[in-house]
């Protein structure tokens, strides 16, 4: 009695079929594939290999909350660098968002026009209180170019004495 190959091979994945279902629902869902890779305990060659075989179970456009994450982070006066950090993700594929939904960025303007409203507003906003960065994150400069503006326009906080 001679044995088949299949029955002393282990399987390849040992993954189960209603475990696999319910990856492929939460992967449909909007769950990142790194999110389920440690959810699950599997590698990601074994991830992209149950994807690869269940293709027609997985939708192609997934929700996410990103576009929208960083659409509200532009709105508050964060710079790209400081929205790549805060959402974790790289600078590629927020110039892809940005492209895919026209999303404006504040970005720092070069060059020897100094704009005065926004100048303006960062004197206001020292002599009210605010920190540097917080009147950076506002006007859309960077916190250096804020100190420099402190230095090169003379702003000084009134100190108030209770006496």
């Amino acid at each position: 009695m001679s044995r088949k190959k299949e029955d002393y091979q282990l399987p390849k994945h040992n993954v189960l079929e209603e475990t696999i279902n319910h990856l492929i629902d939460e992967y449909n869902s909007g769950v990142s594939k790194r999110e389920l890779q440690k959810r699950y305990g599997v590698s990601r060659a074994n991830l992209e290999g149950i994807f690869s075989r269940n293709k027609d179970k997985i939708k192609t456009s997934r929700p996410t909350e990103t576009h929208q994450q960083i659409i509200d982070l532009a709105e508050q006066g964060f710079m790209s660098y400081e929205i790549c950090k805060k959402l974790n993700i790289s600078n590629q594929l927020l110039e892809y968002y940005k492209k895919r939904y026209n999303i404006e960025l504040v970005t720092p303007k070069f060059g020897k026009k100094l704009p005065q409203d926004k100048i303006d507003k960062a004197r206001e906003l020292y002599y009210e209180g605010e920190s540097m960065k917080a009147i950076s994150r506002i006007v859309g400069r960077s916190y250096k170019t804020i100190i420099n503006w402190r230095t090169r326009f003379n702003w000084e906080r009134k100190e108030e004495n209770d006496n």
